[in-house]
């Protein structure tokens, strides 16, 4: 299994609209050939960064 995680910084007034972007977005990417999960946290230190990770069965799924 791959994890991969992406520090995400979102500009101040946005963070509406990227929930509203990232609900449609993460089916899709789970949809992907060797995604096992995918998943976007909140930072509890700034309320404009988000992490996000997904699961990969390989490294040749996560490079497509």
């Amino acid at each position: 299994m791959i994890l991969e995680i992406a520090m995400l910084d979102i500009k101040l007034d946005a963070n509406t609209e990227f929930k509203t972007t990232i609900k449609k977005a993460l089916p899709i990417l789970e949809g992907s050939e060797g995604c096992k999960s995918a998943r976007v946290q909140r930072s509890i230190e700034k309320s404009n960064q988000y992490w996000s990770l997904v699961e990969w069965e390989a490294v040749d799924h996560h490079m497509v």
